[in-house]
């Protein structure tokens, strides 16, 4: 996974998202064919000495053949999502230039596969996902309440496996490269339809401090530029000297050339506009 290193967060942050949000793409491999890939909630096991997670498949499913196997694995779990429109930005809004992104928790992890075929594990598998999402209520839904008959035969239907987690990666993509006035906005915007993602990145905020213009301390990019007068099409005042705006652009060419930069402008308002993004010839992108 592509993973700037201002977006990216520490094992216990991905474990958390999982368990929030379990639904998972998974993937196998096999010697013969193309990648195997099922979508399907995967616990994480509370019994289990090191991160892993449970899941089952259809045996009727082809890729139930090298879950019934030792094997490589990922899996791939999407939290929060949601487009960010560069028109909430108060800088664009002061005459900047802004590209729309998508911000975005996602988590991928790679394992081992390790299959369950004993009728005990399965049971405990579909008994954990039932409770799980049916809940507590008078009305829930429990395995056990099934003739044992009719269990037993659903549960040979299926496919158990335990897939341990050898290493995990995780993207918080939350408008960190943006002022915390600007998070702020997106964080607003995206509320009414997407709460959890507002959540997130307030949560994301909070864990950076409280300068409205910080950018991530315990994640330093490569550059930082610090100018008062820059070129139009980075947000600057319409009265840039051009001797200014030549001098930004020689002094950025030269040290970054083209790759990750962080920037401070100062904005018609009077408040700094920072970020990460990349140097393209020339031009300021937004961070992906």
């Amino acid at each position: 996974m592509y993973m700037p290193k201002h977006f990216a967060e520490d094992e216990a942050a991905g474990l958390a998202a999982i368990a929030a949000y379990p639904f998972a793409m998974l993937v196998t491999w096999s010697a013969d064919g193309p990648p195997a890939i099922t979508h399907a909630p995967l616990l994480l096991d509370p019994e289990a000495p090191r991160p892993t997670l449970l899941g089952h498949v259809a045996r009727a499913n082809p890729q139930g053949r090298a879950l019934e196997t030792a094997g490589p694995a990922r899996a791939v779990f999407t939290g929060p999502n949601a487009y960010v429109s560069p028109n909430w930005y108060p800088s664009k809004r002061a005459g900047g230039q802004a590209v729309p992104t998508w911000n975005y928790v996602a988590v991928e992890v790679a394992g081992t596969i390790r299959p369950l075929p004993d009728l005990a594990d399965k049971r405990r598998i579909v008994r954990d996902l039932s409770i799980r999402f049916e809940g507590d209520g008078p009305d829930a839904w429990r395995l056990d309440d099934e003739p044992e008959d009719f269990v037993r035969k659903m549960l040979g239907g299926i496919v158990a496996f335990a897939l341990e987690i050898e290493t995990i990666e995780t993207k918080a993509k939350l408008s960190q490269n943006r002022s915390e006035r600007e998070r702020r906005r997106v964080a607003d915007e995206v509320e009414p339809t997407n709460p959890q993602l507002a959540r997130a990145m307030r949560d994301a905020m909070a864990s950076m401090g409280g300068d409205p213009n910080q950018i991530n301390p315990l994640q330093p990019a490569e550059m930082v530029i610090d100018h008062s007068v820059v070129v139009d099409k980075y947000g600057s005042p319409d009265a840039a000297d051009e001797n200014e705006r030549l001098e930004f652009e020689r002094k950025t060419r030269d040290v970054v050339g083209h790759g990750e930069v962080r920037y401070v402008f100062d904005s018609d308002d009077g408040v700094n506009n920072s970020g990460i993004g990349w140097l393209i010839d020339d031009v300021l992108i937004d961070g992906q």
